[in-house]
C-alpha cells in the first residue's frame, strides 16, 4: 500500500495574510496631490491651446493671402474683390460671404467669398478660425461651402453665409477707395470678426492680414476700450468701425 502525505489536507494554522493595498489616507493624500498638480497643470494646457489655436487662425489667414493674389493675378487690374455690405456702408456686416445687390433678391458671393467660388481657397475651411465659438463656425456652413467650392456654382441658400473675419472691403482704410493687391502701401485687409460680441474669436487680441502678406497679434482692447459696453452687450455700432479700421492700420504702421 502507498502511504500518502496528508500534510496537505489538513488546515494551516498559519495566521491569514492579506494582500498589500492603500489605506484610506493614503488614497486621500494620493487624490489631493493629483488634484494639486491638476490645478498647476491647467492654466499652462490652456494657454498653449490658445497659443495652438491662434497660429491655426494665422495659418488660414495666409491661405486667405494666397487666395487673394490668385484672384488678383486673373484680373486685367488687380483689384481686391469688392464688398457689397462696405459699398453700402454696412460695415460691420464684412464679415459675410453672400449678400444681395439692390437690383437681386438673391445672395450672391461677396468679399472672401468670391475667393471660394472661384476656386482660389483650397479648403473653405481657412475661412473659419478654430478659437470661435459664436453663432458662425465652419459646421453651420458646411453643406453650403462644400457644395459651392471650386465649381462656381450660385449661392444654394436663401441665408446669408458668414466667415470669421472681419474684410476690411477691399479699400483703403484712410480713403474708402479700391486697392490693387501690389499696391506699395501695406493696407490691412482682413482681421479677426468684430461684428458683435460672439465674433470675437480670441480671448485677449486679434490677428490682422496686411497687403504685404504680414500677419499681425495686436491688442484690440486698446481702441476697442471706449466701445467694450457695446462689445459685451451686443454688436458693436456700425459707424465706430473706420476709426477701428484706421486704429488696426496705425498698428500695422509701427
Amino acid at each position: 500500500m502507498i502511504n500518502t502525505d496528508n500534510t496537505s489536507l489538513t488546515l494551516s494554522t498559519r495566521p491569514f495574510k492579506s494582500s498589500a493595498g492603500f489605506s484610506l489616507i493614503e488614497l486621500l493624500v494620493t487624490l489631493s496631490i493629483i488634484a494639486l498638480l491638476s490645478g498647476i497643470m491647467m492654466p499652462t494646457l490652456k494657454g498653449v491651446r490658445a497659443s495652438a489655436e491662434k497660429l491655426m487662425c494665422a495659418n488660414n489667414m495666409r491661405s486667405i493671402y494666397y487666395g487673394f493674389n490668385g484672384y488678383a493675378n486673373d484680373q486685367i487690374r488687380p483689384f481686391m474683390p469688392t464688398s457689397i455690405p462696405y459699398k453700402n456702408k454696412h460695415f460691420k456686416d464684412t464679415m459675410a460671404i453672400t449678400a444681395k445687390e439692390a437690383s437681386n433678391d438673391r445672395q450672391e458671393w461677396d468679399g472672401l467669398g468670391i475667393l471660394l467660388k472661384y476656386g482660389y481657397l483650397d479648403n473653405c475651411k481657412c475661412l473659419y478660425c478654430p478659437s470661435h465659438h459664436g453663432d458662425h463656425s465652419f459646421e453651420t456652413y458646411q453643406a453650403d461651402l462644400e457644395n459651392a467650392q471650386g465649381a462656381m456654382h450660385p449661392v444654394a441658400s436663401d441665408r446669408q453665409l458668414f466667415s470669421n473675419f472681419q474684410y476690411a472691403g477691399g479699400c483703403d482704410t484712410k480713403t474708402g477707395k479700391r486697392i490693387l493687391f501690389n499696391d506699395v502701401a501695406n493696407n490691412v485687409l482682413l482681421t479677426d470678426g468684430m461684428r458683435s460680441a460672439k465674433d470675437f474669436n480670441h480671448a485677449k487680441g486679434s490677428n490682422s492680414l496686411s497687403s504685404g502678406g504680414e500677419i499681425r497679434w495686436f491688442n484690440n482692447e486698446k481702441f476697442l476700450a471706449p466701445k467694450l459696453n457695446a462689445r459685451i452687450t451686443g454688436d458693436l455700432p456700425n459707424e465706430s468701425f473706420p476709426q477701428i479700421w484706421a486704429s488696426i492700420q496705425r498698428e500695422i504702421d509701427r
